[in-house]
């Protein structure tokens, strides 16, 4: 025997089940727009200065002498991955703003092997700061940083990329991985 009560339960679990739903899209969709407000440099020099915020108040593990010489060489290669990217962006006259629509489709150089060798280089730069500072925890901000990248910036960018060069995009996402 069905109870009428059962009925409005069900109706009212389903609406609340959908407006849950709606609630968490708009709230990603807000975060998201206040997120790809700042540009991604600005979000690394933030990310940066937080994290070296908490290492000087937590006075965290101080990495050997090696590990800051390697964070050097990150750090350069990180800062040549970028701009070298960076610098055919400028070749071609295409912006380098995520949100500003794509002039050009650049596949040459760092991007025959990565869909993000600037994201990637500013990740490396952070990564190799982190280690010549000899901080455990500043190495939460290369981490955080490529979380938002991929999370909001990138797919964003591919959206754009695939509306604006159509199949020729799709190809290279197939044959080129999004990251190293």
């Amino acid at each position: 025997m069905r109870n009428i009560n059962d009925s409005a339960f069900h109706t009212s679990h389903s609406a609340l089940q959908q407006y849950r739903q709606v609630s968490v899209t708009k709230t990603k969709m807000n975060i998201q727009t206040i997120i790809m407000k700042v540009r991604p440099p600005r979000i690394a020099t933030l990310l940066f200065l937080a994290f070296l915020g908490i290492h000087v108040f937590v006075k965290d593990q101080t990495l050997g002498d090696a590990w800051r010489a390697a964070g050097v060489l990150i750090f350069a290669g990180g800062f040549a991955l970028m701009m070298w990217a960076w610098s055919l962006f400028r070749k071609c006259e295409t912006p380098t703003k995520p949100t500003d629509q794509p002039k050009a489709f650049v596949a040459a150089g760092p991007y025959r092997f990565t869909r993000n060798p600037m994201y990637a280089g500013v990740t490396l730069m952070l990564a190799g700061l982190s280690l010549v500072m000899g901080s455990v925890v500043m190495l939460g901000a290369p981490l955080l940083f490529w979380v938002i990248i991929n999370q909001f910036f990138v797919p964003f960018e591919e959206n754009r990329m695939t509306e604006t060069f159509g199949a020729a995009y799709q190809d290279y996402k197939k044959s080129v991985r999004r990251w190293i």
